[in-house]
């Protein structure tokens, strides 16, 4: 943070001001005129994630990302499910309820229920999240029963697993509560594999991932095909993979190891007595 040049303090040299009348700045504001931009800052995306979920109010949080719509009325359709599934929130219990991710093409719009989603899907103006970037990183369990099951009414669990086998990689989105782990504030939005550290960690603590029937996310319109990130913040990509390494180190030591649960995509946890960790290359 930049030192104040005339010892101004920063609630007063703070304005929260707008004309309404002009376009909304993310229409205006290109990314090259932000301050972050201009300073080359990282965005702290985990540490914005922990004081979100930190300073929830409700018992229930569910940490999503800006750019992602929920099922309209999903917290009342959560509630009512919180009072129908009483045995899934037991004290010592360790469950999270997912709702599974896609993206709609450009020219579509959000659609409103799951009947209206499969109808998207079958016409492929919707797929699952990032299917041509990192499918495995946002395929629910048992997902292709999912996208042809029909709606029903309310809300439920359609499957439930762990993050292991073929989920070994899953970045899954959740309602959990604030007993859960947070995430680890090293990573940044830049380099990647933000969500990942709590993942492996909810992994090594046997955590069950419900997922929900009726709910999903939808990205704002707009299909990726290729993570830009990945070259236009290269040194910060290759910053957090080494890091990654020794974090690796430090979750064994605190959670203890387990051959089920990986790291990131690039890494699985292999228990040495030197090198905690091994270096596999995608075929």
């Amino acid at each position: 943070m930049p030192k104040s040049k005339n010892r101004t303090r920063l609630i007063d040299a703070y304005k929260d001001e707008y004309d309404c009348s002009m376009p909304p700045p993310w229409q205006e504001v290109h990314d090259t005129d932000m301050y972050k931009t201009k300073h080359e800052l990282l965005y702290p995306i985990n540490v914005v994630r922990n004081v979100a979920k930190l300073a929830a109010q409700t018992y229930f949080v569910f940490p999503s990302d800006i750019e992602l719509y929920p099922t309209r009325n999903f917290i009342s359709l959560f509630l009512n499910f919180v009072q129908e599934n009483m045995d899934l929130f037991r004290t010592g219990n360790k469950n999270v309820f997912v709702l599974p991710i896609f993206e709609v093409m450009e020219n579509q719009h959000v659609p409103e229920n799951k009947t209206e989603l499969l109808r998207m899907l079958k016409k492929k103006t919707a797929i699952i999240f990032h299917q041509s970037v990192c499918i495995v990183c946002h395929r629910v369990v048992e997902s292709e029963k999912w996208v042809r099951s029909n709606e029903t009414e309310g809300l439920g669990v359609f499957s439930v697993g762990k993050r292991t086998g073929r989920y070994m990689v899953w970045e899954p989105f959740f309602v959990c509560t604030q007993k859960e782990p947070l995430w680890d504030e090293r990573m940044t939005w830049e380099g990647q594999n933000n969500k990942m550290i709590q993942a492996y960690t909810m992994c090594v603590m046997d955590y069950d991932f419900h997922v929900l029937d009726n709910a999903f996310l939808i990205h704002k319109p707009g299909v990726k095909k290729k993570k830009v990130q990945l070259v236009k913040f290269q040194d910060a990509v290759r910053w957090s993979n080494r890091l990654i390494k020794n974090i690796s180190i430090e979750l064994q030591e605190l959670y203890g190891y387990s051959s089920n649960c990986s790291i990131t995509y690039k890494t699985v946890m292999k228990k040495k007595s030197k090198v905690p960790f091994e270096i596999v290359k995608k075929t």
